[in-house]
Protein backbone atom coordinates (compact mmCIF):
# COMPACT_ATOMS: atom_id res chain seq x y z
CA UNK A 1 0.00 0.00 0.00
CA UNK A 2 2.76 2.46 0.90
CA UNK A 3 4.35 1.96 -2.50
CA UNK A 4 1.50 3.70 -4.35
CA UNK A 5 2.95 6.74 -6.10
CA UNK A 6 0.42 9.29 -4.84
CA UNK A 7 -0.79 9.95 -1.34
CA UNK A 8 -3.11 12.55 0.14
CA UNK A 9 -3.27 13.98 3.63
CA UNK A 10 -6.49 15.44 5.03
CA UNK A 11 -5.92 17.61 8.08
CA UNK A 12 -8.34 17.00 10.94
CA UNK A 13 -8.33 20.63 12.08
CA UNK A 14 -9.64 22.27 8.92
CA UNK A 15 -10.23 19.48 6.39
CA UNK A 16 -7.52 20.83 4.10
CA UNK A 17 -6.12 18.26 1.68
CA UNK A 18 -2.46 18.07 0.66
CA UNK A 19 -1.30 16.02 -2.30
CA UNK A 20 -0.75 14.20 -4.43
CA UNK A 21 2.61 13.52 -2.85
CA UNK A 22 5.02 10.59 -2.79
CA UNK A 23 4.93 8.31 0.23
CA UNK A 24 8.43 9.32 1.32
CA UNK A 25 7.22 12.94 1.60
CA UNK A 26 4.25 11.84 3.72
CA UNK A 27 6.61 9.81 5.88
CA UNK A 28 8.96 12.78 6.33
CA UNK A 29 6.01 14.93 7.36
CA UNK A 30 5.00 12.32 9.94
CA UNK A 31 8.54 12.23 11.35
CA UNK A 32 8.52 16.04 11.66
CA UNK A 33 5.23 16.13 13.61
CA UNK A 34 3.31 17.50 10.62
CA UNK A 35 0.91 14.55 10.56
CA UNK A 36 -1.35 14.45 13.61
CA UNK A 37 -3.04 11.34 15.05
CA UNK A 38 -6.48 12.44 13.83
CA UNK A 39 -5.35 13.35 10.30
CA UNK A 40 -6.49 11.08 7.48
CA UNK A 41 -4.47 9.59 4.61
CA UNK A 42 -5.56 8.11 1.29
CA UNK A 43 -3.97 6.84 -1.89
CA UNK A 44 -7.10 7.46 -3.98
CA UNK A 45 -9.06 10.25 -2.18
CA UNK A 46 -11.99 7.85 -1.84
CA UNK A 47 -10.93 5.58 1.00
CA UNK A 48 -9.51 7.48 3.97
CA UNK A 49 -7.93 6.10 7.15
CA UNK A 50 -6.47 7.66 10.25
CA UNK A 51 -2.77 8.25 9.66
CA UNK A 52 -1.58 6.00 12.54
CA UNK A 53 -3.35 3.05 10.92
CA UNK A 54 -0.86 3.17 8.04
CA UNK A 55 1.84 1.13 9.78
CA UNK A 56 4.54 2.23 7.34
CA UNK A 57 4.41 5.72 8.86
CA UNK A 58 5.73 4.36 12.18
CA UNK A 59 3.22 6.28 14.29
CA UNK A 60 3.65 3.71 17.06
CA UNK A 61 4.28 5.86 20.16
CA UNK A 62 2.05 7.47 22.79
CA UNK A 63 3.60 10.30 24.79
CA UNK A 64 2.63 10.68 28.45
CA UNK A 65 2.37 14.45 28.57
CA UNK A 66 1.07 14.16 32.15
CA UNK A 67 -0.17 11.18 34.16
CA UNK A 68 -3.67 12.03 32.89
CA UNK A 69 -2.93 13.26 29.36
CA UNK A 70 -1.46 11.39 26.39
CA UNK A 71 -0.58 12.45 22.85
CA UNK A 72 -0.40 10.14 19.87
CA UNK A 73 0.15 7.80 18.43
CA UNK A 74 3.06 9.55 16.76
CA UNK A 75 6.56 8.89 15.44
CA UNK A 76 9.93 8.98 17.17
CA UNK A 77 10.86 11.85 14.87
CA UNK A 78 7.85 13.81 16.07
CA UNK A 79 8.76 13.08 19.70
CA UNK A 80 12.24 14.38 18.98
CA UNK A 81 10.64 17.55 17.63
CA UNK A 82 8.50 17.89 20.78
CA UNK A 83 11.63 17.58 22.95
CA UNK A 84 13.46 20.14 20.81
CA UNK A 85 10.54 22.57 21.18
CA UNK A 86 10.35 22.00 24.94
CA UNK A 87 6.82 20.56 24.80
CA UNK A 88 8.06 17.42 26.57
CA UNK A 89 11.36 16.49 28.18
CA UNK A 90 13.55 13.39 27.87
CA UNK A 91 12.13 12.47 31.32
CA UNK A 92 8.61 12.03 29.91
CA UNK A 93 7.43 8.46 29.36
CA UNK A 94 6.39 6.99 26.02
CA UNK A 95 4.46 3.81 25.32
CA UNK A 96 5.08 1.68 22.26
CA UNK A 97 1.63 0.79 20.92
CA UNK A 98 2.97 -2.33 19.18
CA UNK A 99 4.40 -4.09 22.23
CA UNK A 100 3.00 -2.09 25.19
CA UNK A 101 6.45 -1.25 26.58
CA UNK A 102 6.75 1.96 28.61
CA UNK A 103 10.00 3.85 29.10
CA UNK A 104 11.42 7.33 29.37
CA UNK A 105 12.19 9.11 26.13
CA UNK A 106 15.86 9.32 27.15
CA UNK A 107 16.03 5.53 27.41
CA UNK A 108 15.39 5.03 23.70
CA UNK A 109 18.98 4.54 22.51
CA UNK A 110 18.38 5.21 18.78
CA UNK A 111 16.52 8.34 19.81
CA UNK A 112 19.33 9.70 21.98
CA UNK A 113 22.42 7.89 20.67
CA UNK A 114 24.79 9.96 22.81
CA UNK A 115 22.74 9.44 25.99
CA UNK A 116 24.26 6.02 26.71
CA UNK A 117 27.78 7.35 26.17
CA UNK A 118 27.00 10.37 28.35
CA UNK A 119 25.79 8.12 31.18
CA UNK A 120 28.95 5.99 30.90
CA UNK A 121 31.16 9.08 31.07
CA UNK A 122 29.19 10.55 33.97
CA UNK A 123 29.47 7.26 35.90
CA UNK A 124 33.22 7.11 35.27
CA UNK A 125 33.60 10.73 36.39
CA UNK A 126 31.72 10.00 39.62
CA UNK A 127 33.92 6.94 40.23
CA UNK A 128 37.06 9.04 39.76
CA UNK A 129 35.73 11.70 42.12
CA UNK A 130 34.97 9.10 44.76
CA UNK A 131 38.43 7.51 44.43
CA UNK A 132 40.41 10.76 44.59
CA UNK A 133 41.69 12.08 47.92
CA UNK A 134 39.66 14.88 49.46
CA UNK A 135 40.89 18.35 48.56
CA UNK A 136 41.32 21.01 51.29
Amino acid sequence: MAMDPSWYLRKYDDGGIFGPLPFDQLSRWASKARVAPRDLVSSDQETWMKAPMLSELGMDWLVEVTSERYYGPTTLGAINEFVRLGEVTPENFVINTCDGSRRKIQEITPFFPNQVRYRELEQRYQELLAASPAQP
